[in-house]
């Protein structure tokens, strides 16, 4: 299988015309580039003679410790066979780990193309130093504890690096500790994303370097659907190029493409399997999701009464919505997984894995996506994965279910797959390259057109844009989907394109036209991949009147869990003073607080607005709508009296002036289309926008009907002055973000 069949001189044809090398891992390391069968500075396979025949030796830096598994041949660009698009190694056995084909990582991206297969364990066992990056902090812990102790030693062989979780908490003694202990001969640090930065400094605090290490990024994937929440994701990109390019790998068992042009640029390696693997999936197409769903739980209960039941649905609302259409007797029997940020959402639901197990007094188990990938699961279950337009947060791709599926670890795999989905009622227009192209037009827009004029008094003054306005202005979206940010700071503080948030935008739009605009659509796509499917007529009319009303009473539930929460928090700050609050929001903000995005505003506006009436106003809901508003009214209330901004506006309309309907939305929409350059879609857009910055109440008048009058520029009722003036220096479009 590993056998290389080719001429006698192939050697000597690689030789004559490869060209002079100047590549920085031939200087850091020894290794025979001359020998290399591959014509390419980036890949590097080595043969050797064994009984008259010649075999593969290493691939990417990794020993080949079998040769009766695989083989490996190239796909290349052209047929001069000088630039190669990737290494293709074919496994010619239906099971087996990483570990009984390589003595180490490869580096480089790797495309495993099977989940399970020891991809990290290979690397933990690994003969030098490494630092593996896993998504989750359960499975950094996991893999810590699987990994064992030293022998006779209560002193684990690996070093989990993070944030407090189960047993594990870091201090800089025990890190420097395990680093300078010899006993401990390859030293091994698991980190999440988010701790990576700050791991690579404490090492070389330690007086090690990074370029010792060997840094493996696991689940490379996940980045790209994740990082648009998870923003520290990319900046373990921006750490992995710091690291030689012998010394890093990246790898996944489903790799998309990525925008970047520096992992393009990567050597890619594909694992094919001859044998394919494939699963037996049910279908489900429904429009009534939460309905649906509880329905098919009850039936495997009833069906399988020992079965656990594991569902996969990243909408937390609708799981509680679903929880309350079951019967009463199957609710205790529910736990929801999800981050510790949103435990407060599930409330008593609320659970975590102990040693890779589902809890065992539990039946029915919910996951978000926090749980979709990096983690064992060692219990063999019925799966159920829910994929939903309603939220395109909840919609997954066919390369997410494999994930999903793949989490289940037991030697007998899945007692049952069914997937749940729902699709649009009509088809969108999507261009791919068009979308690309107004991606790249707006980007080019905000890096070089950073300074705006706005009204007579800025037609001589610009104010140059810090980053964070420019983040913000780069945000982008199509078809009235989520919007994403386009640019973003790297560990350097510059500014530089997000293309992990690129991906997900064009991967997100691939799923959405592609998958979900046609009921046949999804299960055409997995047959294609060779799964068994069969469909099964959904039963949801019934349910529809019923399911709206629990999602109602779900949503309740959990905004009233939040405001209660957030209750507490400003309990506690009332009695502290205005330093001390600062402190302790920051203290809450490093502990990643689930009311992040309120604790955030409070220490931003803090400054500003005297404590009662900020906490009397800002919002406690976690809508971004809500919040974004917020911001606007808050910065125009506060604004100091000489800012041309606050002049412009006064201008338009005074205190006390009562204005005919037509004639008020005619001045607003003059005033933002003459000084913005800003058309408002209808009238009631324009008395909304406009209603951000005055206090206006609605007069039932006989002689003009309706009119408006001015009563106030506080149109949050803050009811006082501003403890500080918003700087007079305040970009306008801070004020204007539309």
């Amino acid at each position: 299988m590993a056998r290389l069949k080719k001429p006698s001189d192939f050697i000597q044809y690689v030789k004559k015309r490869r060209p002079k090398l100047d590549y920085q891992i031939s200087k850091d390391v020894s290794i025979d580039w001359e020998r290399s069968i591959i014509i390419n500075d980036k890949y590097h396979i080595l043969i050797g003679p064994e009984n008259d025949a010649e075999y593969i030796k290493y691939i990417q830096g990794a020993r080949v410790i079998v040769d009766d598994i695989l083989a490996t041949n190239g796909d290349w660009t052209d047929e001069t066979r000088k630039c190669l698009n990737r290494v293709i190694i074919k496994v010619y056995k239906e099971e087996y780990k990483l570990s009984e084909v390589f003595d180490s990582t490869p580096w480089g991206l790797m495309n495993k193309n099977l989940t399970g297969i020891g991809a990290t364990t290979l690397e933990l066992g690994a003969k030098r130093d490494s630092i593996i990056v896993v998504p989750t902090k359960a499975l950094a812990v996991s893999k810590v504890i699987s990994r064992g102790i030293i022998e006779g030693t209560d002193k684990f062989k690996c070093y989990y690096f993070g944030s407090k979780y189960q047993m594990f908490e870091n201090n800089p003694k025990s890190l420097k500790k395990y680093i300078e202990d010899q006993q401990i001969e390859y030293k091994k640090f698991v980190v999440v994303s988010d701790s990576l930065g700050k791991l690579i400094d404490k090492i070389e605090e330690s007086g090690r370097k990074r370029e010792e290490f060997f840094l493996l990024v696991d689940e490379i994937d996940s980045y790209q659907y994740d990082n648009t929440y998870r923003p520290n994701m990319e900046k373990v990109i921006d750490h992995y190029f710091t690291f030689l390019p012998h010394k890093r790998s990246m790898l996944s068992a489903t790799v998309n493409e990525f925008s970047n042009p520096m992992i393009k640029k990567e050597p890619f390696v594909e694992l094919e399997f001859i044998i394919p693997i494939t699963r037996s999936i049910k279908l489900i197409h429904t429009f009534s999701i939460c309905a649906e769903l509880a329905k098919y739980i009850e039936y495997l209960c009833e069906k399988y009464p020992k079965g656990k039941i594991l569902i996969a649905y990243n909408s937390i609302t609708n799981i509680m919505s679903t929880i309350n259409l079951l019967d009463e007797h199957l609710r205790p029997q529910c736990a929801v997984y999800c981050s510790e940020k949103s435990q407060d959402k599930p409330d008593k639901y609320y659970a975590e894995f102990s040693k890779d197990r589902l809890q065992e007094d539990k039946r029915i188990h919910f996951v978000t996506c926090t749980y979709f990938v990096g983690i064992d699961i060692m219990n063999q279950y019925h799966l159920v994965s829910v994929s939903d337009v309603s939220h395109l947060y909840s919609v997954l791709s066919t390369d997410k279910f494999t994930q999903i599926a793949g989490r289940c670890r037991h030697e007998d795999g899945l007692l049952s797959e069914t997937l749940i989905y729902n699709t649009f009622n009509r088809k969108f227009p999507y261009e791919r390259n068009f979308i690309l192209d107004k991606i790249h037009k707006s980007l080019n827009w905000i890096l070089f057109g950073k300074n705006m004029a706005i009204s007579d008094y800025f037609k001589n003054k610009t104010y140059d844009t810090d980053p964070a306005t420019l983040i913000e202005h780069s945000k982008f979206s199509y078809c009235n989907d989520t919007s994403y940010e386009l640019l973003r700071e790297d560990i350097n503080g510059e500014l530089t394109k997000s293309y992990l948030n690129i991906d997900a935008f064009l991967i997100l739009q691939d799923i959405k036209h592609i998958l979900y605009t046609d009921p046949a659509n999804l299960p055409n796509a997995l047959r294609t991949k060779g799964h068994k499917i069969e469909e099964i007529k959904a039963k949801f009319n019934e349910y529809q009147i019923e399911e709206a009303q629990s999602t109602e009473v779900a949503k309740e539930g959990i905004d009233e869990n939040i405001k209660e929460a957030i209750g507490r928090i400003i309990d506690e700050l009332r009695v502290k003073t205005p330093d001390q609050r600062r402190e302790h929001v920051e203290e809450l903000l490093r502990n990643h607080n689930p009311y992040e995005e309120y604790l955030k505003l409070f220490l931003k506006y803090q400054i500003y607005v005297p404590f009662e009436d900020l906490v009397r106003v800002l919002p406690r809901e976690q809508y971004v709508r809500t919040n974004n508003e917020f911001e606007i009214s808050t910065k125009f209330w506060a604004l100091d009296d000489n800012h041309p901004v606050k002049h412009a506006i006064k201008e338009v309309f005074q205190i006390g002036e009562r204005v005919p309907r037509d004639a008020f939305r005619g001045r607003i929409k003059t005033f933002f289309n003459q000084e913005f350059n800003y058309k408002t879609s209808s009238d009631s857009d324009a008395t909304r926008k406009w209603g951000l910055y005055c206090e206006v109440k609605k007069i039932s008048n006989r002689e003009h009907g309706h009119v408006f009058e001015i009563i106030s520029y506080d149109p949050l009722q803050y009811n006082c002055k501003p403890e500080n003036p918003y700087p007079l220096e305040t970009p306008a479009n801070e004020i204007f973000p539309w």
